[in-house]
């Protein structure tokens, strides 16, 4: 009778350990169902974050831009201004002085000719 008392304890062991075995088992297959669900919700987090980022780096670029086109149209006022001054000033200069301007003029004339003329 002993050896069937143990058959029935060993038995009754072995469903305890199978009962236990499937517990494991179904909490692995929670834990891996919870690591899932953490890594869709951090992906999720990290899109957002990266959509948000570039929106704010393209409202950047458009305030640089916008900074950049109204300097541009400054500096081209400013230049725009002092050639009309530069141009104001030669005219007053060749008003004053016409025959200095065309001996200065005809110069100019000869020696850019002499520096573009083909060498012999």
């Amino acid at each position: 009778m002993p050896h069937a008392f143990e058959n029935g304890v060993s038995s009754k062991r072995n469903g305890v350990l199978r009962s236990r075995a499937n517990d494991v088992i179904d909490d692995f297959d929670e834990l891996r169902k919870d690591i899932k669900r953490l890594a869709d919700a951090a992906t999720k987090t990290l899109n957002t974050h990266v959509r948000e980022t570039a929106e704010q780096l393209n409202e950047q670029r458009h305030d640089i831009q916008d900074r950049l086109i109204s300097r541009a149209g400054d500096l081209r006022d400013d230049l725009g201004e002092r050639a009309g001054k530069g141009a104001a000033y030669v005219s007053e200069k060749v008003k004053a002085r016409p025959a200095t301007s065309i001996g200065i003029a005809l110069g100019a004339g000869v020696v850019l000719g002499m520096l573009l003329a083909p060498r012999r």
